[in-house]
């Protein structure tokens, strides 16, 4: 051997592919009296090889370019083809008192390292780092001679099924493409799509730790999209795994950090090269949570005036869920501790905004509660709170409420993190603008009957919590929901007004009518009497009618609320791209806090 590196990269491995083409090629030529080593005329590789050239109906016109780019999916041989291709010798089913012989001890190995080859392939493929379809060229010429080899075909029959039928017989190509064509669609789905468990073309695998750490190590965010579909709790906890403590340990250097038995944790400790990798595991645990059902529909989480909602909206989940969703919560806490002490503060706030969307929609739902409370009692300028005398400040409240699922570390350190501060004062502010919506949105009582054609309806829910702490979105809803609500209740006065007016009118010509009419003609004043009474009656219904009211205001409503709705929709409106920071100071004026 020479000094050059060999340019195979499978040298050494546990199976050589070029070699054993190699062996195939030259065993072709030797007939069944010619076996080496006394084999007695058994041919360790069929005689009647023939190459499928017919690609069928529904093939691509260019063959070329089907062997050299496989989509998705590594080409497929199966077992059966395998069997065909490395025969076993017509005395193994009749057995042996002493065993199989060396012929039958051969054949099997060759099965088998045949097998072990083409899973390192497809392994190799499918771990591919290279993104958008493309792979290497190592890998796709291991593709092209798969796909080559698979479209060899045994020829003749025998009794025990294992050949196939000869090549020129449509049935047997034809029923074998259907249903590799069927398998590749209903199995693979793209890169990172759903595999199918019975489909035998879709990519199979135990994943382990080992994995995970490979992935994240050559940034390979295709097969952690996969692991996310596969094995999701790989991705909340490495020791779900059997290898995970040798292979944590490992890449470690034997730390025994929290965070870096998480894939998330060892991504941040790779250093902020890997941000996007993190970006990708977290946005696998967003995706979770995002599965989750809720506790309520949203729509009918509407609080009315006279009774309130309960309390504590907890997630009902099964015990695995259950036991998941705290590992995610557990993975989030230590990213933010150890982002804070690698000083990798960029994805601080991403961090934070699974962690707390992590607790539902009902957490969002207590928590504007809680700061409803506390602004009605400042609008109100009582100043304190139910109990002891405590100030019943809602920004402290809104902003308890945002922190108290935020590690300490966090607290101590947030002034570091201007996406931290960004986030939070969002957050507050979306929580004390839902607030005050649900201070003075319409309630049932106040919707006239027949008005849900023409009323918005979402002057009667609540400000949706799934867009909660995302950019200006709550902002927005506010501005629009205020302005409906004030062009609504103009309407409604313009009515009434006019309406009021109208009976003033209807009354006043009837006095009128009476006065004038002689004192001897009772019955005919009678008569004239109802007649005008009539008239005016049935044009004020008239009138009322059309066009028909929608909203009938309650007399125990607040309307000192909705000049501060009013006025905090003028100002956010007329300074709405600002940051987030900014749009709470302005809030926190209009309510002079």
């Amino acid at each position: 051997m020479s000094g050059e590196r060999d340019p195979n990269p499978n040298r050494g491995s546990r199976f050589n592919f070029r070699d054993a083409v190699r062996s195939v090629l030259g065993t072709q030529g030797t007939t069944s009296g010619s076996g080496e080593g006394g084999t007695g005329g058994y041919e360790p590789f069929p005689s009647a090889l023939h190459l499928d050239t017919d690609e069928g109906k529904d093939s691509p016109k260019d063959a070329d370019e089907e062997i050299r780019v496989v989509p998705y999916h590594f080409p497929r041989i199966s077992d059966a083809q395998l069997e065909k291709l490395f025969p076993l010798p017509g005395t193994l089913s009749a057995g042996s008192a002493t065993g199989p012989s060396k012929q039958e001890t051969a054949a099997l190995r060759r099965r088998q390292v045949a097998r072990a080859a083409l899973d390192e392939m497809e392994l190799n493929w499918k771990l591919d780092p290279s993104t958008l379809g493309e792979r290497s060229d190592f890998n796709q010429g291991c593709a092209a001679l798969v796909a080559l080899l698979a479209r060899v075909r045994v020829g003749g029959h025998d009794d025990s099924g294992l050949l196939d039928y000869s090549p020129g017989d449509p049935r047997s190509l034809e029923a074998q493409r259907r249903k590799e064509r069927e398998d590749s669609s209903a199995g693979s789905g793209g890169p990172g799509g759903a595999k199918n468990s019975g489909s035998k073309s879709a990519f199979v695998k135990r994943w382990e730790a080992h994995d995970v750490l490979k992935a994240i190590d050559q940034q390979d965010h295709e097969t952690i999209l996969i692991i996310r579909d596969q094995a999701m709790d790989l991705l909340l906890d490495l020791s779900s795994s059997s290898t995970s403590s040798s292979a944590a340990g490992a890449r470690s250097g034997g730390g025994s950090s929290g965070s870096l038995k998480t894939p998330l944790g060892y991504s941040i400790s790779l250093g902020p090269k890997w941000d996007s990798t993190s970006i990708v595991i977290c946005g696998a645990l967003s995706k979770f949570v995002n599965s989750l059902p809720d506790g309520e529909e949203d729509g009918e989480a509407t609080k009315t005036a006279s009774s309130g909602r309960k309390r504590g909206h907890k997630m009902q989940l099964d015990p695995r869920t259950m036991q998941r969703l705290r590992k995610l919560k557990t993975n989030l806490k230590l990213a933010i501790d150890h982002s804070l002490f690698k000083d990798q503060n960029n994805l601080l706030a991403s961090y934070m905004q699974v962690l707390i969307m992590s607790e539902g929609i009902g957490w969002v739902k207590d928590s504007t509660d809680s700061v409803q409370r506390a602004l009605e009692t400042h609008i109100r300028g009582v100043g304190t709170g139910g109990e002891g005398g405590v100030s019943a400040n809602p920004v402290s409240v809104a902003t308890d409420c945002v922190l108290q699922f935020i590690t300490v570390n966090l607290r101590a350190k947030k002034d570091k993190a201007s996406s931290v501060n960004d986030y939070i004062s969002n957050a507050v502010g979306d929580l004390l603008l839902s607030a005050l919506w649900q201070m003075v949105l319409l309630r049932p009582s106040e919707v006239l009957p027949g008005a849900n054609e023409t009323l918005n309806p979402d002057l009667v829910r609540s400000i949706p919590a799934y867009i909660f702490a995302r950019d200006e979105r709550v902002a927005q809803h506010f501005i629009d929901r205020i302005r409906d609500l004030r062009r609504a209740i103009d309407e409604a006065r313009l009515q009434e007004d006019e309406n009021e007016y109208k009976r003033q009118r209807a009354r006043a010509l009837s006095t009128t009518s009476r006065k004038s009419m002689k004192a001897e003609h009772d019955e005919d004043e009678d008569k004239e009497e109802e007649d005008v009474v009539g008239k005016s009656a049935w044009s004020i219904s008239t009138s009322t009618a059309s066009p028909q009211r929608t909203i009938q205001l309650a007399r125990n409503r607040n309307m000192r609320f909705l000049k501060v709705a009013e006025q905090m929709a003028e100002e956010l409106g007329a300074a709405f791209r600002t940051r987030s920071e900014q749009r709470l100071e302005l809030i926190k004026q209009v309510l002079k806090l």
